[in-house]
């Protein structure tokens, strides 16, 4: 988050692979004075229920992670070990918006 903030063209946004990752980017936003959303939007992938009490809420994506988990299971136990597994994910996914984030600057 440093060397980004630091580059000679910051991001107005950051899409974080989970919210572990989002609370690492809050944390050195606000170290920095970055205030999210008005300077920094951030998203972060899975809806865990503590993203909602983050200050600010953190926008997330939500995913069906117990549909999803079922079918890679269903799909590991039916192919032998030694092929390649390859599916592209069809299950909807949503966007829960919260106050992390706001339209661009």
């Amino acid at each position: 988050m440093q060397r980004l903030l630091d580059g000679p063209e910051p991001p107005t946004a950051m899409f974080v692979a989970n919210v572990a990752s989002a609370i690492g980017v809050l944390s050195a936003l606000r170290a920095r004075g970055v205030s999210v959303p008005a300077e920094m939007s951030v998203v972060a992938v899975h809806d865990l229920p503590l993203a909602e009490h983050l200050v600010p809420p953190l926008t997330t994506v939500r995913m069906p992670l117990r549909a999803l988990g079922a079918r890679a299971t269903k799909l590991l136990l039916s192919v032998p070990a030694d092929h390649p597994v390859e599916e592209i994910v069809r299950e909807p996914i949503e966007l829960i918006v919260r106050q992390s984030t706001a339209k661009p600057r």
